[in-house]
């Protein structure tokens, strides 16, 4: 698998435990960006929530995390700006 599509697999797998575009909309603070950078840089002290939430994964894995969350970011701008539907990653329009 490459790294574009672990980072797609990542991203469903974060809709599918409930981080879905209504999820992701709530969050208008840049949380979101605040999370993925956080993770980028291995930076606990940024992350925006419980550090009970704070994954406990390997460098690797920690950055496909963190691209996944920058496009969850990137679409709910999107969403945001945008007066025609948006091709989510699911395929769905929202």
């Amino acid at each position: 698998m490459t790294a574009i599509e672990e980072i797609a697999a990542e991203r469903l797998r974060q809709i599918a435990k409930g981080y879905d575009a209504a999820h992701d909309d709530e969050h208008d603070k840049h949380e979101i960006a605040n999370a993925a950078a956080a993770l980028a840089l291995n930076w606990p002290g940024n992350w925006p929530w419980s550090m009970h939430s704070w994954p406990d994964s390997d460098r690797r894995t920690q950055l496909v995390m963190s691209a996944a969350m920058l496009v969850a970011e990137i679409e709910r701008l999107d969403r945001k700006t945008s007066t025609q539907p948006v091709l989510a990653l699911t395929g769905d329009k929202t």
